[in-house]
């Protein structure tokens, strides 16, 4: 059975777009018909499975691209584990600026009007500031 990309495309919620990038980037094929549309068999269909999977993950698509290419389980498992170890630090810098951000608001809530919110962002002895740098 075979389905036109504009019905893979509405039936995953993924573009025609991001489909035929996947192709340009080699972890996707499809099938062309004389009438010139594409259209994907059902391993195809298994194969966007796996990689919307991996890209809710966030993996980089060039990772996805090693991983269908060396079909090493070795390489999954470096990828993913270098994600994660991306993620995690990620995480912490992402928590680092939501402590900052709390306190630069609290800081600038005294402040009568926006001129002045900038003139205290601009001083030397903002810490919060400082922090984020």
């Amino acid at each position: 059975m075979l389905v036109k990309i504009g019905e893979v495309s509405q039936q995953y919620g993924i573009s025609n777009r991001t489909l035929r990038y996947w192709e340009e980037a080699g972890i996707l094929t499809s099938i062309r018909m004389e009438n010139g549309y594409r259209y994907y068999n059902k391993d195809s269909i298994k194969r966007i499975k796996k990689i919307m999977m991996l890209r809710k993950l966030r993996l980089p698509i060039q990772d996805i691209q090693r991983i269908f290419i060396s079909n090493k389980l070795s390489y999954a498992i470096d990828a993913l584990e270098r994600h994660l170890e991306e993620t995690k630090h990620e995480a912490a810098e992402l928590n680092a600026l939501s402590i900052v951000l709390e306190r630069l608001v609290n800081a600038i809530k005294s402040q009568d009007d926006l001129s002045q919110m900038f003139n205290s962002l601009d001083g030397p002895s903002n810490t919060a500031i400082c922090e984020l740098e």
